[in-house]
């Protein structure tokens, strides 16, 4: 069973995303946007995680803090840059290219079937990278 911590603020999606990914056996954090997903990794300094999640999905498109920043943010950090990261968005060419420069491991363009996150879930915790570590 992995910890995955999701953002979208879209509720009822963030519902269904969760009840899908619980009952294929994983606990799932939910975030209704990005900045809450930097707290709950314990990216600020008022608010430092007690554990980390094996995935994050973010979704691209958020108030305040946006997709593009979050991957950043969570890249750029020792103690998170090894959690794999998946982008969620109704955009297509410019976050593929973005994909690649800040290493996401998966992509999944809006709308997307059930089972094509189950599937990308499921190749990117089967296959963790050689520097998979936390960083406590």
């Amino acid at each position: 069973m992995a910890r995955i911590l999701i953002s979208e603020d879209d509720e009822s999606i963030l519902e269904f995303v969760a009840l899908m990914l619980t009952k294929a056996g994983h606990a799932v954090i939910p975030a209704s946007s990005n900045r809450e997903v930097l707290d709950r990794l314990g990216l600020r300094p008022e608010n430092p995680a007690a554990s980390l999640p094996d995935l994050v999905v973010l979704d691209i498109l958020t108030p305040k803090v946006d997709g593009y920043c979050a991957a950043r943010v969570i890249r750029d950090h020792p103690r998170t840059r090894a959690i794999p990261i998946v982008i969620v968005s109704g955009l297509q060419e410019l976050d593929r290219l973005f994909a690649v420069t800040v290493e996401i491991q998966g992509f999944l363009k809006k709308p997307f079937r059930p089972e094509e996150l189950l599937c990308l879930v499921a190749r990117i915790l089967g296959h963790p990278r050689p520097d998979r570590r936390r960083h406590d």
